[in-house]
């Protein structure tokens, strides 16, 4: 389960740059780690994405299990019905965990999910999300900690 400080971390340390890791040498994870470590960053961010909702794939519960460092571990969830998944990632580390509202049938049922089993939990910002404005009114946690994406998710 993710620290009962990580909320208080990231809000002391607010307002702060997430790096990710997508193009980090694999084979040298903790020297990568280390570098972002030594550079003053306070967050590590993950891009998780499932070739369904995002047309490409990436990392799982085992690469944030993977990351030794005390450093933040920022799990961003761009899956297809992220309430099956979201526990496997926490419970793997992820300190914050990002969901698109979009991405499932009952959205609420996932930020459910995820205030049992996280501290910090948030949706992500994105320009071409219909829904983003009611999001916002109706749940105010989830501007404590907005990500923001300047393309529509699984693109550079």
């Amino acid at each position: 389960m993710a620290e009962a400080n990580s909320l208080k971390r990231l809000l002391n340390e607010s307002p702060s740059l997430s790096v990710g890791i997508l193009t980090a040498d694999l084979l040298n994870l903790g020297a990568e780690l280390q570098l972002l470590e030594e550079a003053g960053a306070k967050l590590v961010h993950v891009d998780v994405m499932d070739g369904v909702y995002c047309p490409r794939m990436t990392a799982g519960p085992p690469l944030v299990k993977a990351l030794k460092t005390p450093l933040l571990k920022d799990v961003h969830l761009m899956i297809v019905e992220p309430l099956r998944k979201v526990r496997e990632y926490v419970e793997a580390g992820a300190d914050i965990v990002t969901i698109h509202p979009d991405a499932s049938a009952h959205p609420h049922r996932v930020l459910q999910e995820m205030g049992v089993v996280t501290q910090v939990d948030r949706a992500a910002l994105a320009a071409y999300c219909q829904a983003w404005g009611r999001w916002v009114e109706a749940e105010e946690k989830l501007r404590e900690t907005p990500l923001l994406l300047k393309a529509p998710s699984g693109y550079v």
